[in-house]
């Protein structure tokens, strides 16, 4: 089962070929993985999350959630004004996305753009960095500064405005730039409120050029006011750093889970109780949270995704653990949380006319070899727990449908996405594309009851699934960032993926003895990527569909990434039992 390269061609050697190799690195690989290693590195990878874990907020100025947004008080029968600048690149029509409350009127470079009065603001990101704006205008750019100006007229003004290419996005050919840095970072100065000033003497103000002498306690200008949100504390020793393990997130789900699987073959009080604070810490801050959400609205401030609520990220991966808890130990407190993310998965979420789950990225109707997790896990727990088995249905048809689609026959890996618009596959096998996978496959043949109709299904693709993986296992017993091209990082997420699945086939009887050996390798490879402390090295980071083997491999990897750290729980607690139960 283990695979040799030459030059860039990938050359298999049949299992049959390496019995004389593996019975000589068997005993050895046995004798590196005792039991009690093996459950003392696995401690230390969640010993460190817990330390590393902060249940505190902090609050911060939101001076550009993410979109360009300034906020303003206009006494009745006056008006405000304020400016900023637009950088472009080129010359050219430009789309500008809109979301205000108050009544405004917007100038670009001295004409007219829009004008309108809303009574809240309305802003909605349907996929990762994709807006369904409030309102959309076109404005006519110069190459270089643009001059924009908005009248703000009585009453409560809260404007946010993001260029927008065709696909929702921000468009990058055009910017708003900093006017000022102190006392902290501002697209905008506002001026006024002026009374009895007509809309074009404030006009003419704003693009007077010495009205830009800004001074922090100025008649002319000021900073305007921006919302104050709170956000989840990351604390400063934390290996890493990009997000919080307190928070809604799909990789935080997949965490959590490896740390009830490590709980029930420890039966350690302090990692149920550490999940348990966790969940609790979202469900009791969900008031607060969810307010400055929808009314400042603080599109990225603390528990964001939960309240977005549009994608499976959102939804089925970041509720596995609450489910885990209610399913496995009777927890029911979290039972509106979780009724809200099932109507998402199986009523609101992107699917195609036969209904296999798809997202509206990088293009209309692709399906991402990551949702088989995001939403097979969540949806097995929640059969169980309220007894509706049209679930079980929803998860076979979706292991089925997804084997359809992203299936390479010519590798038997997956490919990690499919353009069904197109009717083609995106075409590279990305390593933890395929772990969600059979990660995910793996929890349906444990959880869904044995004699369901497709049962034999699920177990025949998977069983085809490992069997074509193990063939791409390097000797060290580590797997590539794409799996068929040796030239790509070597990526421990991927690897600890694998690992547990192939560990738990064993332990259920769904694989043979022969992946014995691919179990112990990979988890040597694994721990291979542990420090001393528990920290998990070599995560590939959260990743889009990409279009070349260049983008992959250049994928940055952060220390102790919660994208790897619920598989390297997952697999040390199956390799644990594997070794113990022999």
């Amino acid at each position: 089962m283990i695979k040799a390269f030459t030059t860039n061609t990938s050359i298999v050697i049949h299992r049959i070929a390496l019995v004389g190799l593996l019975a000589l690195i068997a005993p050895f690989l046995a004798v590196a993985q005792s039991p009690e290693d093996v459950l003392s590195t696995t401690r230390k990878v969640a010993d460190k999350i817990i330390r590393e874990t902060a249940f505190e907020y902090r609050n911060e100025v939101l001076t550009s959630n993410y979109w360009s947004q300034f906020q303003t008080l206009v006494p009745d029968n006056a008006a405000s004004i304020a400016k900023g600048s637009i950088l472009a690149d080129a010359a050219g029509r430009l789309r500008m996305g809109l979301a205000f409350k108050g009544s405004i009127t917007v100038f670009v470079n001295g004409e007219e753009a829009f004008s309108g009065q809303s009574d809240a603001v309305e802003l909605l990101e349907y996929n990762y960095n994709m807006f369904r704006s409030q309102e959309d205008f076109e404005v006519d750019l110069d190459k270089g500064a643009n001059d924009i100006i908005v009248l703000c007229e009585g009453g409560e003004v809260n404007v946010m405005m993001l260029p927008l290419n065709e696909k929702d996005e921000r468009d990058n050919s055009a910017s708003f730039v900093d006017l000022v840095t102190e006392p902290f970072d501002s697209h905008w100065l506002v001026s006024g409120p002026y009374i009895d000033a007509s809309p074009n003497e404030l006009l003419k103000l704003g693009q007077a050029k010495n009205d830009l002498n800004y001074t922090q306690k100025g008649q002319a200008w000021r900073v305007p006011t921006f919302p104050i949100a709170r956000q989840l504390v990351v604390p400063e020793e934390a290996s890493f750093q990009r997000h919080p393990y307190s928070e809604w997130h799909y990789a935080n789900g997949g965490t959590m889970l490896g740390i009830l699987n490590l709980y029930s073959v420890t039966d350690d009080d302090k990692y149920f109780e550490f999940v348990n604070r966790f969940a609790d810490h979202v469900k009791d801050n969900m008031d607060k949270d969810r307010w400055q959400f929808e009314n400042i609205p603080a599109l990225r401030a603390a528990q964001y995704r939960l309240f977005r609520l549009t994608m499976l990220d959102d939804s089925g991966g970041p509720a596995i653990p609450f489910v885990e808890l209610r399913r496995t130990y009777d927890v029911d407190k979290y039972n509106s949380i979780l009724e809200d993310v099932l109507e998402h998965v199986t009523k609101r979420q992107d699917r195609l006319e036969d209904n296999t789950l798809c997202r509206s990225e990088p293009e209309a109707n692709t399906i991402w070899g990551d949702d088989l997790f995001m939403s097979t896990p969540f949806l097995l727990r929640m059969a169980l727990a309220t007894g509706n088995d049209a679930l079980f249905d929803d998860v076979a048809h979706q292991i089925i449908q997804f084997n359809k689609y992203l299936m390479n026959p010519e590798t038997g890996l997956y490919f990690h996405g499919y353009y069904a618009d197109r009717g083609e596959p995106a075409p590279f096998q990305w390593g933890r594309a395929n772990g969600w996978v059979t990660w995910a496959m793996s929890e349906a043949l444990m959880l869904m009851p044995k004699k369901h109709k497709d049962y034999k299904k699920i177990l025949k693709i998977y069983r085809n699934h490992l069997a074509s993986l193990v063939k791409y296992q390097e000797e060290s017993g580590i797997w590539h960032q794409i799996l068929n091209d040796p030239s790509t990082y070597e990526e421990t997420s991927c690897t600890a993926m694998y690992t547990l699945s192939m560990a738990r086939g064993i332990n259920n009887g769904w694989l043979d003895a022969d992946y014995r050996e691919n179990v112990l390798a990979g988890w040597n490879a694994v721990t291979n990527k542990i420090d001393e402390d528990g920290t998990v090295n070599r995560i590939c980071r959260g990743t889009g569909i990409g279009t070349s083997v260049a983008f992959y491999n250049e994928r940055k990897t952060f220390p102790h990434d919660p994208r790897g750290l619920g598989a390297v729980l997952t697999a040390g607690s199956e390799v644990y039992k594997m070794l113990t139960e022999d």
